[in-house]
């Protein structure tokens, strides 16, 4: 028997190249049970709670009390899910939340609102300009319309005064974007990233810091989020690729993988990319949504296994993953949908999205006989079968890593049957290489610890 890597497969793409295969719907963790130092279990479903006004757009914890923009309406999330409309900001555009001692900060499309918790304001002065972000950094609301800089007064933030714009002056590429990290804004631009601090003044108070430059900038202000003691981003140097990049004194790091990049390339509109972190069960992640799917990058997993781990997020079959806007509030993980109004919390008592089954599904890596090819008597998934729902794993095999013969489908076992065994004897002949990859859509609570295979080698 030979024991297969669960964490990440192999296939073959029609460029003639073999490439990693991520699991979809399925987190790696890094554990050593005696069976295998890895597992891989089903990732945490949303279970709905309420429903709001429209489309999920942003979310944030102030006051230990939920504030999400959904559709046009700024509304307040109680525990039970329970919707409080507080007014309109418009339904065009993207929308962020941040929020001051005693203000919120809502931007939405290219205008800014402040919440004071009885009143919802727009900021109306027209030397403010359109906002393509906005922060809250030392007393001010900062924004930017990609060009400028733009603080609000610290005595009124509801005026601008033109004469305290100021500007990103190392690179001439467009600001994309801004992010407050150690009481230092991170200007964003599309090539570079530039620090400033507050220095005060009767001008623009904020002033360059020398030497933290960074020569890889982000492709908008969505591309980006806090992420560890930092802050991770989508972008690029001038003339490179797209990559996920994490920020460090100077430079930043990249940890997306030759797959990931290849996604990112194919992104009709990188502009779209939406970060998001999320912390919980002594995981750190980082999403990636992109138009299709989410990827999803494990920095404690990673940390262990001394490589990027990485793998994908969806909903139903190959659409795009819907809880989104992650906040941990009322001692739970509270989440919305980009595809309905729904609310709900991430549960890892369940895999499905808002009562909508997710399919899951891994690669294994290549099996090879040195050119003499083999027959694949058995193959036997070692786990924890029967938790949950019952479900169906189907099976098949490629010889070319591109194409897939037939599934067979077992049952990973009604629930409470958890001596199950998930065995196939597919008895196949092996010309050269094979794959294997297992699938399953169901609502069931998938968790795989090894792939045993039993194959007999031919002879030359």
């Amino acid at each position: 028997m030979t024991q297969a890597s669960l964490l990440s497969g192999i296939t073959a793409s029609k460029a003639a190249e073999f490439g990693v295969s991520y699991p979809r719907n399925l987190e790696p963790i890094i554990v050593n049970s005696g069976i295998s130092k890895g597992q891989l279990r089903s990732a945490a479903g949303a279970v709905q709670i309420g429903s709001g006004p429209g489309i999920d757009r942003a979310a944030v914890n102030w006051n230990d009390a939920c504030y999400r923009v959904m559709g046009s309406q700024l509304v307040q999330v109680a525990a039970d899910g329970t919707v409080k409309q507080l007014g309109d900001v418009g339904a065009d555009g993207t929308a962020n939340l941040d929020y001051s001692f005693d203000r919120l900060i809502v931007r939405s499309g290219t205008r800014l609102y402040y919440w004071d918790g009885v009143a919802l304001k727009q900021v109306i002065d027209t030397d403010l300009g359109v906002i393509l972000d906005a922060i809250w950094i030392s007393g001010y609301t900062m924004t930017t319309d990609g060009k400028y800089v733009v603080v609000t007064e610290l005595s009124d933030p509801f005026q601008v005064k033109p004469l305290k714009y100021g500007s990103a002056e190392s690179d001439p590429d467009p600001i994309t974007g801004l992010i407050r990290i150690n009481n230092e804004a991170a200007v964003l631009n599309r090539y570079t990233i530039q620090f400033l601090d507050n220095q005060g003044g009767s001008g623009f108070p904020f002033a360059n810091v020398g030497g933290a430059l960074i020569n890889t900038g982000c492709v908008s202000a969505t591309a980006k989020c806090l992420f560890g003691n930092t802050f991770a981003f989508v972008g690029s140097s001038r003339g490179d690729a797209l990559g996920v990049h994490v920020a460090g004194s100077g430079s930043a790091k990249k940890i997306s993988t030759r797959v990931i990049d290849d996604a990112l390339s194919a992104e009709k509109d990188p502009t779209a990319i939406v970060l998001e972190r999320r912390v919980s069960r002594d995981e750190l992640r980082l999403l990636v949504h992109l138009a299709s799917e989410t990827w999803c990058f494990l920095a404690k997993a990673s940390e262990a296994a001394g490589e990027p781990v990485w793998y994908r997020l969806g909903s139903a079959q190959d659409h795009a993953y819907r809880p989104r806007n992650a906040v941990n509030v009322y001692g739970r993980t509270m989440v919305g949908d980009v595809k309905s109004p729904a609310l709900g919390t991430l549960s890892s008592d369940v895999s499905a999205h808002f009562g909508e089954p997710a399919e899951w599904m891994f690669d294994v890596g290549m099996i090879y006989n040195g050119g003499k090819g083999a027959i694949l008597d058995s193959v036997e998934l070692i786990g924890l079968p029967a938790r949950g729902d019952a479900g169906v794993a189907f099976m098949s095999v490629t010889q070319d890593g591109v194409t897939f013969g037939p599934e067979r489908g077992i049952s990973t076992g009604a629930k409470g049957d958890r001596q199950k065994r998930m065995a196939w004897r597919p008895h196949a002949r092996v010309r050269n290489y094979a794959g294997i990859r297992f699938r399953g859509y169901d609502t069931a609570v998938q968790g795989f610890a090894a792939c045993e295979v039993n194959a007999r080698g031919l002879g030359a």
